[in-house]
C-alpha cells in the first residue's frame, strides 16, 4: 500500500466535491465541543433559559447609552481606511461624553 496523501485522508464527499448522494451526515448538537469558554466564578446557564432579571435590566440600560457607531453595513478597500472611521468615531464620542459632562 503506497503513502496515504491529505487528500486521501478526508472524506470521500470533501475530496470529490458535492452531489447527489455525496452528502456527509451533520454532526449531532452533543457531539459538538461547546463555544463558550468560562473564566472566573461565573457558570453560563444552560441553553434555552431565558435571561435573569438583572440581566435585561443591564440590556435596557446599555439600550439607552449613546452608540459610538453608526448603523449600517460598511465596505472599506482597505484596513487604513476602515480604522480612519473608527478613530474619527471614537474621537467624535469621546468629545460628546465630554460636553455632555460640561
Amino acid at each position: 500500500m503506497g503513502a496515504r496523501t491529505a487528500r486521501s485522508l478526508l472524506p470521500r464527499a470533501s475530496a470529490r466535491g458535492s452531489g447527489p448522494g455525496r452528502r456527509i451526515p451533520a454532526m449531532e448538537w452533543g457531539e459538538q465541543q461547546p463555544i463558550g469558554r468560562t473564566v472566573g466564578r461565573r457558570v453560563p446557564p444552560p441553553p434555552g433559559e431565558p435571561p435573569t432579571r438583572a440581566a435585561m435590566e443591564f440590556s435596557k440600560l446599555a439600550n439607552l447609552l449613546p452608540r459610538r457607531t453608526p448603523k449600517g453595513v460598511f465596505r472599506y478597500r482597505s484596513h487604513d481606511e476602515m480604522k480612519a472611521d473608527r478613530e474619527r468615531w471614537t474621537v467624535d464620542a469621546m468629545v460628546a461624553i465630554a460636553r455632555s459632562r460640561g
